[in-house]
């Protein structure tokens, strides 16, 4: 079966759960490739992918309009939905309904206390991370301060066993960790200047770091 797919995860049943942008549709697959099932997300497009510790998973989606330039009509949403398409929680406007919450959202994550965790860029070179308590409401945001550094763009996003929240950043060339409550802790995996950290992932004491030229590097994790 050849299925166009924008981003994947694994199910915990070994099922593969997979967004396709151009289809604007939700599918999950067996590991033979067979398909389970498939909802569409029209008129939104599914961008990004995750997987949450009960097995549902979180999507970012936007409308076809300008990625930054956004109208009164834009669209940009996160959706935790279960794996039969039902939605759980849409999160797309602060508490007044009526301040959009993202511009572009991309990477997320969810932290072991359940927040969960939204790479939100605002162009090409700045962005911010938003760190949403499960119910929407938003717990912290983290962006560039403005004293050390003049960009900010994160470009992934994960969280150890004991909550911390680990970023890449593009300007930085380099991984960050707050703790649960947006307090910055310190830098790890500096590079330079030819290679950007794309990608990160924390799986146990393991830490894998996805690179700009396609290269994949594994570091042992203690935190």
């Amino acid at each position: 079966m050849r299925t166009e797919c924008s981003d994947l995860v694994v199910s915990d049943g070994g099922n593969i759960v997979l967004v396709s942008f151009d289809q604007s549709s939700i599918s999950v697959l067996t590991q033979d490739e067979e398909k389970i099932t498939e909802f569409d997300t029209n008129p939104l497009y599914p961008f990004w992918i995750t997987k949450t510790m009960k097995d549902e998973i979180i999507v970012t989606l936007i409308d076809n309009g300008d990625h930054y330039n956004l109208l009164p009509s834009s669209r940009r949403v996160v959706h935790l939905m279960d794996l039969t398409g039902d939605m759980l929680h849409s999160f797309e406007f602060k508490e007044d309904g009526k301040t959009r919450l993202f511009t572009l959202p991309m990477k997320t994550a969810e932290n072991k206390n359940t927040d969960i965790c939204v790479i939100n860029w605002f162009s090409e070179s700045s962005g911010e991370l938003v760190v949403l308590h499960r119910n929407g409401r938003v717990k912290f945001t983290h962006e560039a301060d403005a004293q050390k550094v003049e960009c900010f763009l994160p470009t992934d996003v994960d969280c150890d066993s004991k909550s911390s929240i680990l970023f890449s950043e593009f300007h930085s060339r380099a991984i960050h960790v707050l703790n649960a409550k947006g307090l910055y802790l310190y830098k790890l995996c500096q590079y330079d200047q030819c290679i950007v950290p794309y990608a990160v992932s924390v799986n146990g004491d393991n830490l894998w770091c996805g690179m700009n030229w396609g290269t994949l590097k594994l570091y042992k994790y203690r935190n």
